[in-house]
């Protein structure tokens, strides 16, 4: 996230999604991210939604 910050600054969307241990599973099972259990996965989704409103 820092490497894109230096190159994108301000271009980036907020909230930032921040990277999560389980994200490699989640894509790789092609299941959407609100789908998911788990607590890092609902705080996830609840950022995706965030973004989605803006």
């Amino acid at each position: 996230l820092a490497e894109m910050e230096s190159m994108f600054g301000d271009l980036l969307l907020s909230p930032r999604i921040p990277e999560q241990a389980n994200w490699q599973q989640i894509q790789g099972a092609a299941h959407p991210v609100h789908h998911w259990p788990g607590e890092s996965a609902k705080t996830s989704a609840a950022l995706f939604d965030a973004l989605l409103a803006n």
